[in-house]
């Protein structure tokens, strides 16, 4: 309820004879002056930017039925196709930004910025999307720092913090962070490592209403790029260990430093001993597991625990298969098993490219399930798009926990994502999806993503 009175609406007054002739011009006028500012005011409104994005004509969205289940494994329901559930229409002009969403449980948060690149207003909406439609459960506008950028959330407490903005997903309430020169790595418990992009970090704790810096500490040279393999065993965040044992790894270029991991409570880095970190001509992978990690290259692997110290060390022979994303990090003992060649024993498939041979003339996508049961052959271009398929490498595969599809796509951007319906050999998909980025999956039948002309929810198609 506002706590405004409203406004008493002016009392008319009788009209007189003698000013009917000047009341039917200012009539006139009025008109035309309204119907200059609707004609301006429709200019104003962003359109549609002619590019691939827009070149599909989009489904009939049917709505969400399904389960809600949220295992990590996606449905077997998507072998019988994609179509879209829902969209929340927010139209892209050019090269402005498109909405930024995340997921927590049946919540969804939207975070859209003005398409006029001089504003700084910004809206933030939390749907509810457990149901047949997203239903909105509050709305915040507000106006976002200088040099604002919305691609990364780390979620603390009740809070997501987007850049410099914290968002508080009970209330809606925005504000500012105090760092101003660094941005939020992760968050362990309820310090949240902030880092400067060049050689320091700081821990910031929320004591009552205030943040606190609690500590802060040199580092090696930092990098913007990812140091990390995200293809084999696809973390959430840059975290391994729980509680007492859990350590922050840093994104250190491992060009011209040794792998850094530190201890969120107290900001105290260690330094990750391996002779081959430092050398260009033998580039290094950070693959994260669940209770440590492991620095190789394409021949030698070295793994360590959370806290740093040396655990094993052997030969890699696994460079061309990539485990299914099934919802569970691995341990280090079973990374390492993989790594020498054995099975994903965390994941229920893996996935390869072989090359064009006798024996595989045309580009297939190799599935085995990890429990050795059967080898398929899955041809992309035996798909319902009517349209030809270059041959890619996926940068992420998921499977349904039974193996009956699997989901393939050759990268984050508007490239090719595909559900194969393993049994029937056949791909399905949609130019929608297809068009879509940043794909989040809430429940294992919706994954929902943005495009140039908002939000839109996709889920399988019913038998």
């Amino acid at each position: 309820m506002s706590d405004r009175t409203p406004e008493r609406a002016p009392t008319a007054r009788p009209l007189r004879r003698a000013g009917a002739p000047l009341l039917a011009g200012a009539l006139v006028l009025l008109v035309v002056a309204v119907v200059v500012i609707i004609v301006s005011f429709q200019r104003s409104i962003p359109t549609p930017h002619a590019d691939k994005q827009r070149s599909y004509d989009p489904q009939p969205a049917v709505g969400y039925s399904g389960n809600g289940e949220a295992t990590g494994a996606i449905s077997p329901t998507w072998a019988f196709g994609v179509t879209t559930a829902w969209r929340i229409p927010y139209e892209v002009t050019g090269i402005g930004p498109k909405p930024l969403i995340y997921a927590q449980g049946t919540t969804l948060y939207a975070l859209f910025q003005s398409q006029d690149h001089h504003s700084l207003d910004i809206t933030v909406v939390a749907y509810d999307v457990s149901g047949d439609q997203p239903r909105e459960l509050w709305s915040t506008a507000g106006t976002a720092p200088p040099s604002f950028v919305a691609s990364h959330v780390v979620p603390v407490a009740h809070l997501l913090i987007i850049d410099r903005l914290v968002v508080d997903t009970t209330t809606g309430a925005l504000s500012l962070v105090p760092w101003k020169d660094e941005h939020a790595l992760t968050a362990v418990g309820d310090t949240v490592v902030v880092c400067d992009g060049n050689e320091a970090c700081s821990g910031w704790t929320l004591e009552a209403s205030s943040w606190e810096l609690t500590w802060s500490s040199a580092t090696g040279p930092q990098t913007t790029e990812k140091p990390t393999d995200e293809q084999i065993t696809y973390p959430e965040r840059p975290v391994i260990g729980t509680g007492e044992n859990a350590s922050v790894v840093l994104p250190i270029d491992l060009s011209l430093h040794p792998p850094q991991i530190l201890d969120p409570r107290t900001g105290r880095i260690t330094n990750l001993a391996d002779p081959h970190a430092q050398s260009a001509a033998r580039p290094r992978d950070l693959i994260l597991a669940s209770d440590g990690l492991v620095v190789a290259d394409r021949n030698t692997a070295v793994l360590y625990d959370a806290e740093g110290f040396v655990v094993g060390a052997q030969s890699r022979s696994e460079v061309h298969r990539t485990p299914t994303r099934d919802g569970r990090v691995p341990t280090v003992s079973e990374l390492g098993a993989f790594l020498d060649g054995g099975v994903p024993a965390w994941s229920t498939a893996t996935v390869r490219v072989p090359p064009i041979s006798a024996n595989h003339p045309r580009f297939v996508l190799t599935m085995e399930l990890t429990d050795a049961s059967a080898i398929h052959d899955l041809d992309p271009n035996k798909n319902d798009l009517a349209t030809t398929i270059p041959q890619f490498w996926p940068a992420q595969v998921r499977a349904s926990s039974d193996g009956s599809v699997l989901y393939a796509e050759k990268d984050e951007g508007t490239h090719t994502k595909l559900f194969f319906d393993v049994s029937g050999q056949v791909a399905h998909g949609s130019a929608e999806l297809t068009s879509a980025t940043a794909l989040t999956w809430v429940f294992d039948d919706l994954v929902v993503g943005v495009t140039n002309s908002g939000i839109v929810a996709f889920t399988p198609t019913n038998p």
